[in-house]
């Protein structure tokens, strides 16, 4: 009998800014779409980190993906995603690996297991 797999979970982290918990422990991220908002771009960091050991603008992002001012991006993954070990951590940022939290207006939607 083949192995089913758990059903997938959609999070919605709105008005993402600053460093955010999407998910502890192990976690495929297999969908990501991000809404902006802002009239700037933004940069979106993740992290396979659990809260406590992330420091914006200290820690390097394990993913990081710029989306352009006022507009919403599918952003494409691997097949099968990008698996995150110690859990999953998202931020908005003003800059690329950026300490400075964007302001509301940035939703970001997750597809994980």
């Amino acid at each position: 009998m083949p192995t089913q797999l758990a059903p997938g979970e959609h999070i919605a982290l709105r008005d993402l800014g600053a460093k955010a918990t999407v998910q502890v422990g192990r976690t495929q991220l297999y969908g990501l779409t991000i809404t902006n908002a802002q009239a700037v771009a933004i940069f979106i960091q993740l992290f396979d980190a659990l809260l406590a050991n992330v420091t914006l603008g200290t820690t390097n992002p394990d993913w990081e993906f710029s989306i352009a001012a006022s507009t919403s991006a599918t952003v494409p993954l691997p097949a099968n995603g990008i698996a995150f070990h110690s859990g999953l951590v998202a931020a908005s940022t003003t800059g690329e690996k950026g300490a400075v939290a964007s302001a509301a207006g940035v939703q970001a939607f997750f597809g994980v297991l």
